[in-house]
């Protein structure tokens, strides 16, 4: 699978559309979420982040971006979901629309829910003996709007 990330901006916060950008080998998917933040203004830094000058290593940068409201999948390998602790109405529209990619890659498929003070509130990961696609879901539909009720129409939807 062709390394990349996709930022489904949280329209209420930043009324921007989908963020984009394949990641080459000898790149950091952290490298395009600085570029985001640079492009729009957010203000995420290695200083404020508290790491050295081009350190784009671990989660940090994923971690602090979730917590502003924003959605992250960093595609390689495996599949990284980073979800806000409260979907927006298009970051779950996303997340539908896109059911199949992820049912593709449930084998090589992690997650986790991040708070606004960049905890990790939720997450599972691809050696895990669970279903993590069915788990995904599952939180996608606990976390839409903040926990907002679903239809039974729209639960069994979701279900299939």
């Amino acid at each position: 699978m062709n390394r990349a990330i996709a930022i489904i901006p949280n329209e209420e916060i930043l009324n921007v559309p989908l963020f984009y950008r394949d990641v080459q080998d000898t790149e950091f998917h952290a490298m395009k979420v600085q570029e985001f933040s640079d492009k729009y203004h957010l203000g995420i830094t290695f200083e404020n982040l508290g790491l050295e000058a081009e350190y784009y290593g671990g989660i940090v940068w994923q971690k602090r971006l979730v917590s502003l409201g924003h959605a992250i999948v960093c595609h390689g390998d495996p599949v990284v979901v980073y979800l806000p602790n409260v979907l927006s109405e298009n970051q779950y529209q996303w997340f539908l629309d896109y059911k199949n990619f992820f049912l593709k890659h449930r084998k090589n498929l992690s997650y986790m829910v991040v708070g606004n003070r960049e905890e990790i509130i939720e997450s599972e990961d691809v050696f895990s003996k669970n279903n993590t696609f069915k788990l995904l879901y599952k939180a996608i539909v606990n976390y839409r709007g903040g926990g907002i009720l679903m239809s039974k129409e729209e639960s069994e939807e979701l279900k299939r």
